[in-house]
Formats: C-alpha cells, sequence, structure tokens
C-alpha cells in the first residue's frame, strides 16, 4: 500500500511574502548561505543540493509546522489559485535560521519555523476548482 502524505497550505499573500518567495523558492538558495544555521542532521540532509528551496511560518503556527513530515506536499497559493507544489525533505525550528533568510516582519516577528523542499513544481490549480471537489 502507498505511503499517505500529509498537504500543507501556505499562503503567500502579500507583497513581502511575494519577495521572499521569490528569493527562497523560485529562485532558491545556495546550500553555504544556511549552512552555519542548520544542525547536523540538516547538513547531511541538504549539504549535496545546488540549490536549497526553503520557506518559514511564524512561530504561532508551529503546531502546524510539528505535524509536517518528509514527503508531506506544501502547496503555495495567492490570488485565488495554488500556484507551486513542493515536497518537505527537512525542517528545522530556528530563529537565527530564520534571520539568514528573511528579515524580521513589520511587528518583529521571525519565521522559525523552517522548512526545506524538493520537487518544487510551478502549478495552475483555481481555489474554487478545490472547492468544487468538496460538493
Amino acid at each position: 500500500m502507498a505511503e499517505m502524505h500529509q498537504i500543507f497550505l501556505a499562503p503567500r499573500s502579500n507583497e513581502t511574502a511575494y519577495k521572499h518567495f521569490k528569493s527562497t523558492i523560485e529562485h532558491g538558495v545556495e546550500y553555504r548561505r544556511v549552512a552555519p544555521f542548520l544542525s547536523v542532521e540538516g547538513k547531511k540532509l541538504l549539504k549535496k543540493d545546488k540549490l536549497l528551496y526553503v520557506w518559514g511560518n511564524v512561530g504561532d503556527k508551529k503546531s502546524s509546522w510539528d505535524k509536517m513530515n518528509p514527503g508531506d506536499y506544501v502547496l503555495f497559493y495567492a490570488k485565488g489559485k495554488f500556484r507551486y507544489v513542493g515536497k518537505l525533505k527537512y525542517k528545522q525550528f530556528d530563529e537565527k535560521l530564520s534571520l539568514s533568510l528573511w528579515p524580521r516582519n513589520k511587528k518583529g516577528k521571525t519565521w522559525p519555523c523552517v522548512f526545506f523542499l524538493y520537487d518544487v513544481r510551478e502549478i495552475d490549480i483555481p481555489m474554487k476548482k478545490i472547492r468544487e471537489l468538496g460538493k
């Protein structure tokens, strides 16, 4: 029987999020940029990748982030559409890692629920199509 993977949703709802999305998901980041902040496990899992695709959530979302497991899907949405999908490779709760990727937001918060993805692909699925599945 095939292993079941969860699906997590990641909003990319405002201009700041879009700027961060372009820099760490669309363009990716080099391993050496985050290596000093990675755990031993993170270094082992990520060091062979030329580019890393990484996203983060604020600490308030840690309970949801805790439920993420390798192979789970993350769908990014904006403006009523799912635009990208990727699979979870590794996650690390770390404010310094977060600050190496993104500045604090206007409220002074960071995104310490950091996760790395692989097999990131562009998609185009309207939110209303997903809603129709539930009818």
